[in-house]
């Protein structure tokens, strides 16, 4: 960025599916971005953004004002009209994960790339099963199942008899005793109860509390939610 010289500059890859996702025309031999455009509908480059931009300062300058800028529908088009966007571009893999079902299929083929060049990093301990990451503060009771392709943040308790598999803890997450978390997403300080089952790409919110001895199966719970009941059905509790 600071040999280009330029405002702003792009991390950019290659996509089979680019409408999508912003996508850059870009100058090959000088990685100056030509022209950009959010989701067009007809083709003009397989070079998408992977999401990381770098900026100077005087980017505020572009985007000052009471109204809202929309990044890739206006600030990005016109940085490149201007010739001042540059592009690095991004040789490794790279997927989006903004869905929660690509939230854990990242998070699979993060730790898969963790066992081969850093596996150091993963878990290893009775009841370990697979590739499992987990923080040096977490707590594990006893009679516990883990794994496989499981990441578990700071501070998170997990009670006796408890099964995880395919899914993702943040920071203080607490799993009670003999429940079963399967291919889902437990956020911040939320709580799963005793005997409890969660499974089906289930993302719970911040301070989500579910009671003891229910089935949820493909819920998205928004934040600081109390769950007593049955959700058998994927639903967005809100």
């Amino acid at each position: 960025h600071m040999k280009s010289g330029r405002l702003g500059t792009l991390l950019v890859t290659r996509s089979q599916s680019p409408s999508k996702y912003g996508v850059a025309v870009i100058d090959e031999r000088t990685g100056m971005v030509k022209h950009f455009v959010a989701n067009p509908q007809t083709f003009m480059s397989d070079v998408v953004t992977a999401g990381v931009y770098v900026f100077s300062p005087s980017i505020f300058d572009k985007i000052s004002g009471a109204a809202p800028s929309s990044m890739e529908k206006e600030v990005l088009p016109s940085l490149a009209a201007e010739g001042q966007l540059y592009s690095m571009r991004l040789d490794g893999y790279w997927m989006n994960i903004k869905k929660p079902p690509d939230f854990l299929m990242g998070n699979a083929l993060y730790l898969e790339h963790l066992s081969t060049e850093r596996p150091a990093m993963l878990a290893t301990a009775e009841g370990i099963e697979g590739n499992v990451v987990m923080d040096e503060t977490v707590q594990v009771g006893e009679g516990c199942l883990i794994g496989p392709d499981v990441a578990i943040g700071r501070g998170c308790v997990i009670e006796d008899g408890v099964r995880l598999s395919h899914c993702i803890l943040l920071e203080g997450a607490r799993v009670c005793a003999h429940a079963v978390v399967l291919n889902s997403i437990v956020g911040w300080r939320a709580t799963v109860g005793e005997w409890t089952r969660v499974e089906g790409v289930s993302v719970l919110g911040e301070d989500v509390h579910l009671g003891p001895e229910i089935f949820v199966n493909g819920a998205l719970i928004l934040p600081h939610k109390k769950i007593d009941a049955q959700v058998s059905e994927p639903q967005i509790i809100m």
